[in-house]
This record gives C-alpha cells, structure tokens and sequence, in this order.
C-alpha cells in the first residue's frame, strides 16, 4: 500500500483532542438545592462500570472518524501486480501520430485526438516541477530537451499527423542515445493504436530497468482496402501499344468490401474506372488501359473506401522507354541471328564479342546475356554469369555442335549429354502465361520448327517450350537462367528461322530486363536505382517536390545511380529528378502498407509482448466518459475510508443518544 498524499498524516495530531476530552473533566459542577432529600432514596444507584464504558466507546468512535477522515485525504492505494508506482527523475511521453491515427473512436474523435486527451490527463498527474521529454514519430531520432509540464502540454496539443510508423525499436534506440549523453529516464509512457502489423517489440529493443505505461486507444473500426501495389503489364517490348497497368488492392479486414470504385488518375485527369468486390483478407488484381501514356507522366489511384480514406490515393509514374542492353558472348564469329533479333537500335543496345576477351565489369550495365555455342567457357566467367542471374539479369545458354558439358555444370548441374535426331517441337499453347500477348490463334496444322538437341536435363513439367515427346527445348533452369537444348545453326535447327523465335526472344529478354515492372517506391526505402542520362560523379543530383528539395547521395552501379537520401526525410508524393537542375525522370513514393492494416492487439497480446519488462496497461476512459480511470495508481481506498469516517461519526452520535 502508497500514500499518495502522505503529507496529510499530520492530520493525525487531531486524535489528541479527543483522548484529552476524555482524560479531563471539563465541564462545571453546579449545586442543586432540595428541599427535602427523601425522595432521593426512591433513586437507584447507577454503576460506575457501564458509564466508563459508554465513554470508551465514544472515544473510539471519535478516533475512528479522526483517522478514516484523514486517510480520505491521504488517498492510501493498493498497487496492482504489473507495475509500481511512478519513479523520481525525468518522464518520456511517447505519442504515435502515424496515419492510422486518423481512424475514429467515435463519431467527433480520431484516435489521435484521444492520445493528445489522454497525454493531458497524464500531465495532470504529475507535479508542476516535473521534467518532461514529448516525442512522436518524426522526432525519435531528432536531440531531445526535458521540458516542463506547461510545455510538454503545448507540445502534445500541437501534435499533427506524421508519415512516419510506430516504432518501439526506434524508440529503445533513442533512449539508449539519450542516456549515452548522461541523462537518465525513470518512466516511459506510450500512447497509441498498437496495431499488429507495426508492433515490433524485439528481444532487448527496450530498456528492462525502465516501467513503461502502455495506453492502448481502440478505434471504431478495423475495416479498411489499400492500394497494394501498381505494376507495369507486360507486353510485346516492341510494339507502341496502349500502355497497361496492374493494380493490385487489398482487403485488410475481417468483412467482404462490396463495388469499392477505383480510378485512375494521369496528372488530374480522370483515364479510367471500374468497381471490384474484394474478400476479407484477400486481394484483387485490376487492369486498365492509359491508352498511348506519354514518357514521364505522373498519375495516381484513388479508391472510395470510408470511414478509413488516410491511404485511399497511391501514387504512380510512367517511365521513359528503356533501352534494352543485350551482350552476346561467342567463341569466334557472332550469331547473325542473335543480331537479326536485337538489332531495333530504338529497343536494344546490342555488343557482341569473343568471351574471352570480355571484361566483367560490362555486366553492370547489362540486362540480358546470351551465351553463344561457347564451347568450354571459363569457370570464372560461368560463376560471374551465375551471379548476374541471381542479381536480376536474364542469361540465355545457347549450346554449339560441340560442347563441354561438364564445364557448364557450374550453372546447372543436372545438364547431361545427349546423342538424337531432328524432333519437332510442340505447338504453344493460348492458355501457356509464356506466350500471352504473342499468338492470337493456335491452329492444330501450325507446322512447328524442329532441332536436333546435343545436352537434356531430364523431364521437365515447367518447361516453356518441349518436343513433342515431352522432352524440353527451353527451361528456365533456375531463376533468370534459361538453356536451349540444340544449337541455332541450320543443320540442326530451323527454329531461328521460324516465325516464333523473334516474340520467343524478346520474351524471354522482358521477363529480365525489367523485373516486375513496378510504378513506385515506398518512403522507408533506404535508396532508389534510377536511370539518367548522367555519367559524371560530379553531377548535381536533386529531388525535388514543390518547395521540397532533397540532396541525395549517389553511386554509379553499373548503368544506374543508385540515390540514397538522409533518414526519414521522404514523404508520400511524386518528386520529380533533376541532374544539374535538367529535368530527367519522376519518381513516386508511397507510405508502407503496414500502417493500412488497423487490427490492433488485445490486453492478452500485449501482455506477452512485454513479458520480462516492468509495464502497466492504463485504465483509459470508457467512452464519453473524458477521463482517466487509473495511471497504475492501483486500487484506491479513499472512498471506503470516507464511507467508514461516516460510520464512525453515525455510531458516536447513537451511543450518546441511546446509551
């Protein structure tokens, strides 16, 4: 048991008076003359023995209305069992203001306005000389300054919303830096929506020897769709036709969302529109149609979906073509077909050579390699192309006549030599994702290339192109690495010369050279590979947004620069990227989608969570009722002392009246 107000047991030297009341008689005796005194024998004789006892039983209740009444002032309070009572020394108040603090708990309160009610609440708790620290998202890696009661109240009433995420690894962080510079912090409270999906708290994240008071702020409602993703489809990388995007929209919550509109906006204008019926837990893939997008435009999704409408818009851009960089490695002369396929100079930048004078670093600024009926290529250059496949460039192993196959085991290991006759290759199928936006039609008299394979690696069920008896002609063997089973020379195949091998290629080309065709990024990337027309390290870089203008590092890697910008410093937005103040490309950035998905942790969970810290869960107010029910003060007795005071002072008022 804690006093809070310990100062009022001075009270208790008012139990004096009434033990001096009764140990003095106080009152004047008077003389009372009779005239005859007679009548007095008719008057039995009181006993000494029950009028001693009346005035012990009115002492006590006298004593016993003293001190109940002074403990009501005293406020004596059992703690609870998770936490103690607030410590001396300076206090932190943690307030998340991430987006999702934009949800309702009611029909005139957002969650962040319960949070700067309740930090008010909390300061009222605590003495005027109390020193304060007042941090929020944006600021837990900025110096902090204890500051007083009055300030910290100004500060929490400023608070406005903040990009950033709820982060209690960050917040260890700072504190450990803090306490670094020989500060010290007592108590941390921490107020917000504890959603599942940004509540981190890894082993040894948070200091053991601190009490950390957690005032959890439940919403309205956990019902919400986001924007997933935007991506770039995929189409014939040589064609000019109308420009297709893939919105990817997700139902974070537990109900069905029914004809949720979605449109798409270039710069402001409306493009395209439709509704989608989205699942609970589930996700929705929608394509629209930009008709003939212009190089650099800017656009944005927009959704309908209320109450929740902080993550309703996604930002999106439209990129400049890309050329296309395709090395083709041979032993003596270079394949004419290899040439033939990559010769549109406005599509591909084509550099053909002997592999042994190739140097290595050109795969940097390279998408697409095709090794060219190599027949015993080098160990290194096999393990630098492995290596390559596995960082995103595509690799196509075209085999000669005559081939090393153990040498290439390297890549692929289960590659065996073959001796056949010419085979015929099966028809492509219109259902085969491999070949959607290359056939129209499929016609069962299609007359299908043949080719005489030298090297098989066993059935193969994913292969994009098989014989027609199940044996593979094209498999992506492993990720971004493909094998062609027979050479493309005449006498040992006509699929060179067939009408699919050029869509085949460049096919093969799109899957790798660019990978996922994503329109945007998101703000907590830690850099950014963009292209520029840019090749000097002494170039400016900037990014910049309306009056915003960030100065990033940069890093030539291979054909891209790689922008690495300074901590929690991109918000959400379109930036546009200038070189020495030209401008060369725009860049979209979008808020992480975890801050979307609004369930939050139970008492249970977050129990668990803090296992092995010192911790209380604070009684904030029910609903309407604007007040703090408890900051861990436990279970305060006031109000039975008050009721026993009373009690006290009813029995001493009966013992005089009818004892």
């Amino acid at each position: 048991m804690v006093f809070l107000h310990p100062e009022y047991l001075w009270g208790l030297l008012a139990l004096s008076v009434p033990i001096i009341i009764h140990l003095f008689d106080f009152r004047r005796n008077r003389k009372v003359y009779f005239s005859d005194i007679r009548f007095l024998k008719q008057v039995k004789h009181a006993s000494r023995k029950p009028l001693k006892l009346k005035q012990l039983l009115i002492l006590a209740s006298r004593l016993g209305f003293i001190t109940f009444l002074v403990l009501v002032f005293v406020q004596p309070t059992l703690q609870g069992n998770n936490g103690g009572k607030l410590s001396s020394g300076t206090k932190l108040i943690y307030v998340d203001n991430s987006l999702s603090m934009t949800v309702a708990v009611n029909a005139n309160e957002t969650a962040l306005d319960r949070a700067r009610f309740i930090g008010q609440k909390l300061l009222e708790k605590l003495p005027q000389g109390q020193e304060l620290i007042v941090v929020n998202n944006d600021n837990l890696s900025q110096f902090w300054m204890a500051q007083g009661v009055r300030e910290a109240s100004d500060k929490i009433a400023s608070l406005n919303y903040s990009s950033k995420p709820f982060s209690l690894p960050e917040l260890g962080k700072a504190i450990r830096k803090y306490e670094l510079r020989g500060e010290t912090l007592s108590d941390v409270f921490i107020i917000g929506d504890f959603q599942k999906s940004t509540f981190d708290i890894e082993p040894n994240a948070l200091d053991t020897t601190k009490t950390y008071w957690l005032a959890p702020v439940s919403t309205e409602t956990i019902e919400n769709c986001v924007v997933d993703s935007v991506f770039q489809v995929t189409t014939d990388i040589s064609s000019d036709d109308e420009f297709e995007i893939k919105v990817i929209i997700k139902n974070t919550g537990p109900q069905e969302k029914p004809d949720l509109p979605v449109k798409v906006f270039i710069g402001d204008r409306q493009v395209s529109a439709t509704t989608v019926t989205i699942p609970a837990y589930q996700r929705k893939n929608i394509t629209f149609s930009l008709g003939k997008a212009n190089n650099f435009e800017q656009g944005y999704i927009q959704i309908e979906d209320f109450p929740v409408s902080f993550d309703n818009q996604f930002y999106f851009t439209i990129p400049r073509k890309k050329t296309i960089h395709v090395l083709d490695l041979t032993d003596v002369d270079p394949s004419k077909y290899i040439k033939d396929v990559f010769g549109n100079k406005n599509v591909f930048a084509l550099k053909q050579g002997d592999w042994r004078s190739i140097d290595y670093s050109v795969f940097e600024e390279t998408d697409f390699v095709v090794l060219d009926q190599v027949e015993m290529p080098d160990p290194a250059l096999l393990e630098s192309l492995k290596r390559f496949a596995q960082n995103g460039g595509g690799v196509l192993v075209v085999p000669g006549s005559k081939i090393n196959v153990q040498s290439y085991k390297v890549l692929f290991s289960n590659v065996e030599s073959i001796v056949s006759k010419m085979k015929e290759l099966q028809p492509p199928s219109e259902n085969d994702p491999f070949f959607s936006n290359v056939l129209e039609t499929t016609s069962k008299n299609i007359k299908m290339p043949e080719a005489k394979p030298v090297w098989s690696w066993g059935r193969d069920r994913s292969a994009l192109i098989s014989f027609e008896d199940n044996t593979p002609y094209l498999s992506e063997v492993t990720t971004n690495m493909f094998f062609i089973s027979a050479p493309l020379i005449d006498s040992m195949s006509s699929v060179q010369t067939h009408a699919l091998f050029v869509p085949i290629m460049y096919k093969l080309v799109s899957r790798s050279s660019v990978p996922g065709n994503r329109l945007f990024e998101r703000v907590d990337n830690e850099f950014i590979d963009v292209e520029v027309d840019s090749s000097n390290v002494r170039d400016l870089f900037k990014l910049r947004r309306d009056d915003i203008e960030i100065i990033p590092d940069k890093r030539k890697i291979g054909n891209k620069w790689r922008l690495t910008f300074p901590e929690d410093i991109i918000s959400a937005g379109i930036y546009g990227i200038e070189v020495n103040n030209r401008f060369e490309n725009y860049v979209a950035f979008n808020p992480n989608m975890n801050e979307s998905q609004l369930e939050a942790l139970n008492k249970n969970e977050i129990t668990r969570s803090f296992t092995g810290y010192k911790y209380s869960i604070l009684d904030t107010y029910g609903q309407g009722k604007k007040r703090i029910t408890s900051i861990n003060d436990g279970i305060a007795l006031w109000k039975y002392a008050l009721v026993i005071s009373l009690l006290f002072l009813l029995s001493e008022a009966l013992l005089i009246r009818f004892l």
